[in-house]
């Protein structure tokens, strides 16, 4: 896997570039933590994808080609019965207009086929990197398309207060700091920070504390629940506990259980509570 910073033209539109091979395919369905953003995947070779609202979905909905994720503020299933290499980029908060035409919060709450948002090009897209047999080729080429894609818009900057938002919620100031830093009262903040991010300022700071606790426990699997708990903003770990089951579908317990190869893709299994 090819895992970098975009390259420096792409950097103020997107914070993560991947590109993957074809891993073995697994039984049944994984849990997909929200990261609060809007992301763009082509899979290739087997490229529609699965996805589930939730354990009780047994029917699910198909997305055919390229895909967007909008932001999310629970986690949600997809299928990882068929495996399939793919390139992907994540994008920073208030950039979904300038690639995609729409605002995040038109894009909030479900994933939509390219094709929707840039009609043929999507297809080509797939094309191009189809053409490709190495990881870094397959980033570089995808880097390239959307950097034309975006060369042929007229881009319009986004809210520089919705941008110091967003990164500062990230660090933990609250809404409440943030408004009073930007003069701005509470619902005005609210209403700018849905356009532009799809997700409300409390919700999209609730997402990003759990991320961040998720990953440090990845990261170091032993380390005590508590302190992690605390530097990622949250009072105690009871506190932490009920966050994660509310965005991510699990507790720190059965985290630690599951043992996922990534901190925010994790295998479905029965009795994970």
């Amino acid at each position: 896997m090819v895992e970098r910073a975009p390259r420096a033209e792409l950097l103020p539109f997107a914070s993560a570039l991947w590109a993957s091979e074809k891993g073995e395919p697994r039984a049944g369905r994984e849990r997909v933590v929200p990261t609060g953003d809007v992301h763009l995947v082509v899979r290739l070779g087997h490229p529609n994808l699965r996805i589930y609202r939730d354990e009780c979905d047994a029917v699910g909905e198909t997305i055919r080609g390229p895909i967007v994720g909008g932001p999310r503020s629970a986690a949600h299933l997809r299928d990882v019965s068929v495996s399939t290499a793919s390139v992907g980029m994540m994008l920073r908060p208030g950039k979904a207009h300038a690639l995609f035409g729409v605002s995040a919060k038109e894009l909030s709450g479900a994933h939509w086929s390219l094709s929707e948002l840039w009609r043929h090009r999507a297809q080509q897209l797939l094309e191009a990197l189809h053409e490709l047999r190495t990881l870094e080729a397959q980033a570089k080429r995808f880097e390239e398309f959307v950097l034309d894609v975006l060369s042929s818009r007229e881009i319009a900057s986004p809210d520089p207060r919705v941008v110091f938002a967003a990164g500062n919620l990230g660090r933990g100031m609250t809404v409440g700091e943030i408004a009073s830093h930007l003069e701005l009262s509470p619902r005005r903040l609210h209403a700018l920070f849905i356009e532009d991010v799809g997700l409300s300022p409390k919700r999209y700071a609730r997402i990003k504390r759990v991320q961040t606790a998720l990953s440090e426990s990845h990261r170091a699997r032993s380390r005590s629940w508590s302190p992690i708990a605390f530097a990622a903003g949250f009072s105690d770990q009871a506190h932490l506990t009920r966050e994660m089951r509310a965005i991510a579908g699990v507790t720190p317990r059965s985290f630690r259980r599951l043992a996922p190869e990534h901190a925010h893709h994790l295998p479905l299994l029965d009795g994970a509570k």
